[in-house]
């Protein structure tokens, strides 16, 4: 079975449940809407515009998300 195109994201699909779940969690933490995939590649990116790997998001604190949000976000 193929894991490429559309099958990747066929429901019940462990790694797009994860995904979405992260994705979801990064959302309310940062009270900001976040997609996925962003630019092609394994990461978030929120409203603002701000670029979270998915590793990230895995790997790090809520505090350490929401200090990178701050930072790296400015008004135009």
């Amino acid at each position: 079975m193929s894991t490429t195109g559309w099958g990747y994201f066929m429901q019940g699909n462990p790694k797009q449940e994860e995904i979405e779940e992260q994705g979801s969690r990064l959302s309310i933490l940062l009270n900001c809407p976040v997609h996925y995939p962003a630019w092609g590649k394994d990461i978030y990116e929120c409203k603002c515009g701000v670029l979270f790997p998915a590793f990230v998001v895995k790997g790090n604190s809520d505090e350490k998300l929401l200090e990178h949000h701050k930072e790296a976000w400015r008004p135009g």
